[in-house]
């Protein structure tokens, strides 16, 4: 009897780790936020350099918009999303242009609909085409070696060290599951292991780049307009998860599971993550969207800090980190200067001289900000 116990007690003991690893929720933790209260947010406060990167342009590199950045061996892997273009584009440390990955078509290695983008430690360069639901696999000299179709559709995807693969799924059924927002899969595609579930009147309405946005030991994940991050490992297990709690501005249900709905109605008072924050150490940098403004945030994880800054036009400046793209080891920032935001810029007469006839050719610039 005693034997049976022990049986009985180590089986419920390993149902619940199970359940508690498929249910990452069950062990979040809440992070409040209250805009009124928290300290203004300079950027000499924290930032110790900027430096300027112009982005070569011409026929053949020019983009329309930054929709994800990484900064992979002494190059820049930059995602257009916007408008026609949907290419992967690759510069050099100074900004000149390398190379453009893949082609628009339906032969053998093109796509019709880029999504995302990742690259291995091999510096193979692994794109999503979220129109046919394929992963085209290409090396660094735009040779195509392979494709890969999914039994889903996603809208985001990361490689993890093991040669297995993460993805944020469009809300669709998917055989077996119910919902799955997040799955790991294996290199050939096949299904370990889903995190989390979509909520059943949820509507994927809205697609967006960049929702896994990566630091030195894994990952940040958030799906707007969701107030849950998840903070990955690199072999994909989830580390920590928050659910940023905006008090009397949390945004209604009815906006949370409509994306286009909210984005129609955005001069509501309400407030959400509008990106997937970067994970600078111990802080949370990212945007926040409140109030009809944009604010940029820090979030110490260890005092339990806010700092923030809103993005109004008439004091923009430059010098200010405003759109937090990417990391760059563990204490470079990158963000964008972009034609539109060059002509509100305050502080645009201590951009240098070469930089400044760049902008003036329509170019973009990008900002790596140095931390402290």
């Amino acid at each position: 009897m005693r034997k049976l116990y022990l049986v009985v007690t180590v089986l419920i003991s390993l149902l619940l780790s199970c359940k508690s690893e498929r249910n990452p929720e069950a062990r979040i933790s809440n992070i409040q936020i209250d805009m009124e209260k928290a300290s203004t947010l300079e950027g000499k406060r924290i930032v110790s350099k900027v430096e300027y990167i112009p982005i070569e342009n011409t026929e053949e590199s020019a983009f329309s918009e930054i929709s994800k950045i990484q900064f992979i061996n002494d190059k820049y892997y930059v995602l257009d999303i916007g408008g026609r273009n949907h290419h992967l584009y690759i510069y050099n440390r100074d900004g000149s242009f390398f190379q453009r990955i893949g082609n628009i078509g339906k032969g053998p290695g093109e796509y019709l609909r880029l999504c995302d983008f990742d690259v291995d430690k091999n510096e193979k360069i692994y794109l999503y085409d979220r129109q046919f639901k394929k992963i085209h696999v290409f090396d660094s000299a735009n040779n195509h070696i392979t494709s890969k179709p999914l039994p889903f559709r996603a809208d985001a995807f990361s490689l993890l060290e093991n040669d297995d693969l993460i993805f944020s799924l469009y809300n669709e059924p998917v055989p077996g599951t119910i919902n799955p927002k997040i799955i790991v899969t294996d290199k050939d595609i096949h299904s370990i292991s889903t995190i989390s579930k979509y909520p059943p009147e949820f509507l994927d309405n809205r697609g967006r780049a960049g929702l896994f946005k990566r630091h030195p030991s894994g990952f940040t994940y958030n799906k707007p307009a969701d107030d849950t991050l998840y903070i990955f490992r690199n072999d994909g297990k989830v580390e920590k998860l928050y659910h940023f709690d905006f008090g009397s501005y949390s945004m209604p249900a009815e906006y949370r599971n409509d994306a286009e709905f909210m984005m129609e109605n955005n001069t509501n008072d309400f407030s959400y993550l509008s990106t997937t924050p970067l994970l600078v150490k111990n802080t949370l940098m990212g945007n926040i969207k409140t109030k009809n403004y944009k604010y940029f945030y820090t979030y110490n994880l260890g005092n339990q800090s806010l700092s923030c800054r809103a993005l109004k036009e008439t004091d923009f400046s430059h010098n200010n980190i405003n759109f937090p793209l990417a990391l760059i080891g563990d204490s470079i920032v990158v963000s964008y200067l972009d034609q539109s935001l060059y002509s509100i810029d305050v502080n645009k007469d201590e951009i240098p001289s070469p930089v400044v006839e760049h902008m003036n050719n329509f170019g973009i610039v990008l900002l790596l900000y140095y931390l402290k």
